[in-house]
C-alpha cells in the first residue's frame, strides 16, 4: 500500500522538471520551400561534415533553483558552395566554406532559453520539405542543393545560416525545378 503513496510523487517531480514540449511539422511544397530560401545553393559536403556546437546561455536558471541555463547544445553540417542559384543576401559565398545549422535553431535557442530562464514550454510548428535524400545520407552525397536562410550575425562578425526547413537539401536534379519556380515569381 505504501508503494502506491510514492509512484504519484514520483511521476508529479518527474514531470514538473521535464520539458513539456513538442515540435509539430507542418510539410511544405518546393515551391514555397523556393519562396522561402535566402539562398539556394550547390554545395559539397566537407570533412568533417558535422561540427557539434556548445553555446553559452547567459542568465538563471528559474526551473531548477538559481542554476545557470545549460548549454545550448547544436551541430552544424561543414560546406563547400560550388554555384549560387539565388541570393537574397548580398553575400559572396561561392567558393566559400560554411557552416549550415539545422532548420529553426534560431528559434530553438531563444526557446531553450525561455525554458529555462522563465518556465515557459512552448509547442512550435515547424515547416518540413520532403526531401529525397535520408539527413544519414547527406555528407555520403557528392553535391547537393541546399535551401538556407540567414540565421544570426555573431559577435565576431561571421554570418551564420540554417537550413530554411527541415529537410531542405535536394539532388541537383532538382535544379531545372528550382529554376522555373524562380522565373515564375520574378
Amino acid at each position: 500500500m505504501r508503494g502506491f503513496r510514492i509512484i504519484p510523487v514520483v511521476l508529479l517531480v518527474f514531470v514538473s522538471v521535464a520539458p513539456a514540449s513538442q515540435v509539430f511539422l507542418e510539410q511544405i511544397s518546393l515551391d514555397r520551400l523556393v519562396r522561402s530560401s535566402d539562398m539556394i545553393l550547390v554545395v559539397r559536403p566537407l570533412a568533417p561534415f558535422y561540427t557539434a556546437e556548445s553555446i553559452k546561455v547567459p542568465g538563471e536558471n528559474k526551473r531548477e533553483h538559481s542554476r545557470s541555463i545549460p548549454d545550448f547544445t547544436t551541430a552544424a553540417c561543414n560546406l563547400e558552395v560550388l554555384r549560387v542559384i539565388r541570393n537574397r543576401l548580398d553575400k559572396n559565398v561561392e567558393g566559400a566554406r560554411i557552416a549550415v545549422y539545422p532548420a529553426n535553431t534560431g528559434d530553438n535557442l531563444y526557446l531553450h532559453t525561455r525554458y529555462y530562464a522563465e518556465g515557459i514550454s512552448k509547442s512550435p510548428l515547424f515547416e518540413k520539405y520532403d526531401s529525397p535524400i535520408e539527413a544519414t545520407m547527406l555528407e555520403k552525397e557528392k553535391e547537393f542543393v541546399a535551401f538556407v536562410t540567414w540565421s544570426w550575425k555573431r559577435d565576431d562578425g561571421r554570418t551564420d545560416f540554417e537550413f530554411t526547413a527541415a529537410g531542405s537539401y535536394d539532388r541537383t536534379d532538382v535544379i531545372p525545378a528550382v529554376d522555373e519556380i524562380l522565373k515564375k515569381n520574378k
